[in-house]
């Protein structure tokens, strides 16, 4: 009798950590697996061909549910999301969730009510490595709930480096000279009463800067999922130099044609460092740690103001940055996250591996 898996997401990063896992459970003849999705992972599954019933707006309850699953396996979206839900909907019907951690961020909160309260713990949390294990024992999440198995997003990372000699922390900014001087700026949105608004201000420092440089430089703005790429428009139709904003739009082209990716702290500017990129973090704003984890091992680099922004761009512009141990970025990408976390769920469901 195959065991019956229910997934669940909301935001973009769970989506993709759930792809993976989704594709192979669905291979063989050992799960059944249904998906619920709202928001903006609707469109992430429906770009993998994933199929998924849309929550739009509706609990995650017992009157969605057809048949009780034997697990939940969930995202680590923010807010008061469908995974929350189904956190609750499994501990009122004894039944173990999974949640798969996507990113250096949030730990404590991802899993709270009010504060840092963790009254929506799920049973299990998989996540990225031992640094972010630390992270989230230190934010009283128990030791005993995290497993640390990879995001098996990354995995995917990978595959995008397949037809370039499987060399995942091979430079291949100087193969692609069509974009070499268009800087690729990742937006991540500010967050004010709830509502996401675009930080114009950063790009505009940006944007200062280039035009204080003598080469021909261009800017082309990624925008976030959750950002109004129009706003971006007339923010800047007027500026002095070239730029380009981009709403939908595949993420992976854009870092493989371009040679310098500038940004915050997004997951986009991880995956720039897992393809060889330079990456720049610019982050004025001080945080407890680092989001970015490239920053700490030392192969991404980090901007704390705008002088410090400055001579980054320059320099990259130059090609004069000092060189990093792109060799640290493999343990995340192996190649293996996904194959690490259905090991931990057939080991919860009491299945041998074959």
């Amino acid at each position: 009798m195959p065991k019956k898996i229910i997934f669940c997401s909301q935001d973009p990063g769970s989506a993709n950590a759930l792809t993976p896992v989704i594709k192979k459970l669905e291979q063989g003849n050992q799960f059944t697996v249904q998906v619920f999705a709202t928001k903006q992972s609707c469109e992430f599954f429906n770009q993998a061909g994933i199929s998924f019933q849309d929550l739009n707006g509706k609990l995650f309850n017992q009157q969605v549910i057809t048949e009780k699953p034997d697990l939940i396996i969930l995202g680590a979206s923010s807010g008061f999301s469908i995974e929350k839900q189904a956190i609750i909907y499994g501990k009122d019907n004894t039944i173990p969730t999974v949640s798969i951690l996507d990113f250096w961020s949030n730990y404590a909160l991802r899993y709270s009510g009010n504060g840092n309260d963790l009254v929506y713990l799920p049973d299990y949390i998989f996540t990225m490595d031992e640094i972010s294990k630390t992270r989230m024992i230190k934010e009283k999440i128990p030791k005993n709930k995290i497993i640390v198995t990879g995001n098996p997003f990354f995995d995917t990372f990978l595959e995008s480096n397949e037809s370039k000699e499987k060399q995942p922390h091979k430079d291949y900014s100087q193969e692609n000279t069509a974009h070499k001087n268009n800087i690729l700026y990742i937006s991540q949105p500010l967050v004010k009463e709830g509502k996401f608004i675009p930080d114009t201000k950063t790009i505009d420092e940006c944007i200062k800067i280039i035009k204080e440089m003598s080469e021909d430089i261009s800017l082309t703005i990624k925008c976030h999922p959750k950002e109004d790429h129009l706003r971006y428009h007339e923010a800047f139709k007027n500026a002095k130099i070239s730029v380009t904003v981009l709403g939908k739009s595949d993420v992976k082209k854009l870092i493989e044609t371009h040679q310098i990716i500038l940004g915050k702290h997004s997951m986009v500017l991880f995956q720039a460092v897992c393809l060889g990129k330079t990456v720049i973090s610019y982050q004025p704003i001080q945080k407890k740690y680092d989001c970015l984890i490239t920053n700490d091992l030392g192969i991404s680099y980090r901007a704390n103001n705008i002088e410090e922004l400055k001579s980054l761009l320059k320099k990259s512009i130059k090609k004069s940055l000092p060189s990093t141990d792109r060799n640290q970025i493999s343990r995340y990408i192996d190649g293996k996250n996904t194959t690490r976390v259905i090991s931990e769920i057939k080991k919860i469901l009491n299945i041998k591996n074959q």
